[in-house]
């Protein structure tokens, strides 16, 4: 996953950039999850956009599938050049 901060934002601007906008995250909902996770004061290893919860069984996928889950998001950006 992607998140809108000024890092992202020259590969936004560039032609490289395959996917649309919308998928990006917003800074104040990954920070708002990591404040209520270390507040929450347990451990915990994935956290993800209530619309992506679904993303979390990727786990359970086959190899082979989980695979070409990872080789349609690496193909997000083609020769990045920043």
């Amino acid at each position: 996953m992607w998140t809108r901060t000024r890092l992202v934002a020259p590969l936004l601007a560039s032609k490289q950039w395959k996917a649309a906008p919308q998928v990006l995250l917003e800074p104040e909902d990954v920070a708002g999850a990591v404040v209520a996770q270390l507040l929450k004061g347990e451990s915990a290893q994935l956290i993800l956009p209530r619309h992506l919860s679904f993303v979390s069984t990727i786990r359970a996928w086959p190899h082979w599938l989980q695979n070409t889950a990872r080789g349609l998001q690496a193909g997000l950006l083609v020769n990045p050049k920043v």
